[in-house]
C-alpha cells in the first residue's frame, strides 16, 4: 500500500547583494555662475535580495572626490544638490565616488563614480583672433568643403555667435554666419587669400571683435609625392605637430639638407598605422630639381641625432628616418618597392588659431616577381629591380 503527500519547500533570501546603481555611472551638469543650493539629479538603486527585509530602505553617502564640500547627498532620498557657485574656466569637470548600502543584515554596499560637468556661461569678454591655414591641393585638386573656422580668443566654449564678413579676396572661400565655419570650393587656385569677419556675441552687453583669416593655397605636384620621404614621429599628435612643432621641424629639415626652408614642401601629417601615439610627417626637398628621396634620407640618417637633439626639447621623439613597408620583408620572393598612393583625399587638421589641410598618403608594399614579369614582357620593361639582373633565356 502506498500514500501521496505535497511538500512546499521555501527558499529562504540570504542578503547576499549590494544595492545596484541605474545607471552603472551617473552624469549630472549645471551652469556655471548658478546660485546654491540647486538639485541637480538623483542617485537611483534597487537589490536583486528580496525586498524586505534585504533590500531598503537605502542610505546614500558621499565617499570621496568632495573634501571642499561643494556638493551635498541626501542620505535618504538620494537627491543630489550643490552647495556653491562654479566656475568652468577654473574647473569644468568634478569626480565623486558614490555609495550605497541596503537595510539587510549583514548590510551590503555597492560603489560607483559620479561625475559634474560645469557648463559654460558666457561671461567673458572674446577678443580678436586670427586663423593662419595651409590648404594642400595635389595636382591642383581639391574636393572642397570645410576647412577650418574663423578664430576667437574666449575663455568661454559655448557662446552663440555671429559671424558678419567684412572683406573676402575670393569667392572661392565663405564664412557660415551663425557658425564661423570656412568653407572652400573645390580646386581653389594656388596663392594667397584673406578673409575679415565682425564677431558678434548673441549675448549683446559684449563688444564685436574683427577676427582675421589668411590662407595658403599650396599645389603639391605628382613629382613632390614621388620624390617625397617620411619621418616617423614620437609622443605627438598631428594638433601639436601643427601648432608647435612645424617651423621647427622644417627649420631643421632645411638645415641639414642644405635648402631653403620654403623648399621644403611639407603636405602631409598622419598618424603612423599600428603605432600609438605617433605621426608620420611626409615631405619632399628641391634646390633646382627635387631632392631624390634616397638622398634625402640616407642624409638624414647621417644627421638623425642633430635633428632628434632639434625636437627633444619639444619633448618629441625621432623614431624612424624614412619609412620604409618593406623594412620587414613582406615578399617571399622577388623583390619589394614602396609605392606611395595619393587620390587626392585631403583631412583638414584644425586646433584654435591654425590650420592645415594634410594629403592622405598611403605608402604599401608592393612585391615584385622578376620570373614572372620576364615571361610576360620580357627584359625590355626592366622589371628585375633591387640590384636583380633580367636575363631572356629559350623557356622565356
Amino acid at each position: 500500500m502506498y500514500g501521496h503527500a505535497s511538500v512546499k519547500i521555501t527558499l529562504v533570501d540570504v542578503n547576499d547583494n549590494g544595492p545596484t546603481f541605474h545607471p552603472s555611472v551617473f552624469h549630472f551638469s549645471v551652469k556655471e555662475n548658478t546660485p546654491p543650493s540647486q538639485s541637480i539629479g538623483k542617485i537611483s538603486v534597487d537589490d536583486p535580495d528580496l525586498d524586505p527585509p534585504n533590500g531598503g530602505p537605502f542610505f546614500f553617502e558621499i565617499s570621496s572626490g568632495n573634501d571642499e564640500g561643494f556638493f551635498k547627498l541626501d542620505n535618504r532620498t538620494g537627491e543630489f544638490f550643490t552647495r556653491a557657485t562654479f566656475d568652468r574656466e577654473k574647473r569644468a569637470l568634478y569626480m565623486l565616488g558614490i555609495r550605497a548600502r541596503d537595510s539587510g543584515t549583514p548590510r551590503q554596499h555597492s560603489k560607483t563614480f559620479l561625475y559634474v560637468h560645469i557648463l559654460d556661461d558666457n561671461d567673458h569678454q572674446h577678443s580678436t583672433g586670427t586663423l593662419n591655414l595651409e590648404l594642400n591641393s595635389y595636382q591642383g585638386k581639391f574636393p572642397g568643403g570645410k576647412v577650418g573656422k574663423v578664430y576667437v580668443v574666449d575663455k568661454d566654449t559655448d557662446d552663440a555667435r555671429f559671424y558678419e564678413v567684412l572683406a573676402n579676396s575670393s569667392e572661392y572661400f565663405t564664412i557660415e554666419q551663425m557658425t564661423g565655419m570656412i568653407t572652400s570650393k573645390p580646386n581653389p587656385p594656388k596663392g594667397d587669400y584673406f578673409l575679415t569677419a565682425r564677431v558678434s556675441d548673441f549675448n549683446s552687453s559684449f563688444t564685436s571683435v574683427i577676427c582675421s583669416v589668411f590662407i595658403k593655397v599650396k599645389e603639391v605636384s605628382a613629382e613632390a609625392v614621388h620624390n617625397s620621404m617620411a619621418i616617423r614621429l614620437g609622443g605627438i599628435s598631428r594638433e601639436r605637430f601643427i601648432t608647435g612643432v612645424m617651423p621647427r621641424f622644417k627649420e631643421s629639415v632645411a638645415s641639414i639638407l642644405e635648402t631653403n626652408e620654403d623648399n621644403v614642401d611639407l603636405f602631409s601629417v598622419q598618424g603612423a598605422p599600428k603605432t600609438p601615439k605617433a605621426i608620420d610627417v611626409r615631405f619632399a626637398a628641391h634646390g633646382s630639381p627635387y631632392y631624390a628621396p634616397e638622398r634625402m634620407t640616407a642624409v638624414l640618417k647621417n644627421s638623425r641625432p642633430s635633428l632628434a637633439k632639434a625636437l627633444e626639447v619639444l619633448d618629441v621623439e625621432v623614431l624612424i628616418v624614412g619609412v620604409d613597408e618593406c623594412l620587414h620583408e613582406p615578399c617571399e620572393s622577388g623583390g619589394c618597392t614602396n609605392v606611395l598612393i595619393a587620390n587626392g583625399e585631403v583631412e583638414v587638421i584644425a586646433v584654435k588659431g591654425t590650420s592645415f589641410a594634410s594629403i592622405v598618403a598611403i605608402p604599401t608594399a608592393r612585391c615584385d616577381d622578376c620570373e614572372a614579369e620576364q615571361a610576360g614582357l620580357g627584359c625590355e620593361s626592366n622589371p628585375c629591380l633591387n640590384g636583380g639582373t633580367c636575363q631572356v633565356i629559350p623557356e622565356g
